[in-house]
């Protein structure tokens, strides 16, 4: 995947990132690496084609259930946040995602993942910075859509 800006890539599984426009130099957050966390019940899925060795689905049944990913970045700036899921008849089509910026900016991005998966898929640019008192900003999936 090229990409010549600022990139931070999710998924139900990862988040890479690109942290100086025109190299290819990208953060990924993968489920279970440093920078994620979970509330509620959240499984190993068995679909193929996951990034890396697995993917997670919500299993939990709860609107409450929800998977963090937060980027440990040094600057702030405006990145591109890519999302990876796994192709499989039971994945949703409005998987329900919570971007929340640094400075507190919050958006609710809808995606159908009954298509595109196994493979990045750009859903937008947002700006994060460094953790701290005042949050870097991160990426959340949203049990049964949120």
């Amino acid at each position: 995947m090229k990409r010549t800006a600022l990139s931070i890539i999710f998924l139900i599984a990862a988040l890479v990132l690109v942290v100086r426009p025109g190299l290819a130099v990208e953060l990924v957050v993968d489920n279970g690496a440093p920078g994620t966390s979970t509330v509620g019940a959240w499984c190993v899925s068995g679909a193929p084609g996951s990034y890396g060795p697995s993917s997670l689905y919500n299993c939990g049944g709860s609107s409450q259930d929800v998977y963090r990913w937060t980027p440990a970045l040094a600057t702030s700036g405006r990145y591109d946040v890519y999302l990876w899921w796994t192709t499989y008849p039971t994945r949703e089509t409005d998987a329900l995602f919570r971007i929340t910026e640094q400075g507190g900016a919050v958006t609710l991005k809808t995606v159908d993942q009954k298509v595109n998966g196994g493979q990045w898929n750009h859903i937008g640019s947002y700006t994060f910075g460094p953790a701290g008192p005042f949050t870097g900003g991160y990426v959340e999936a949203l049990g049964l859509n949120g």
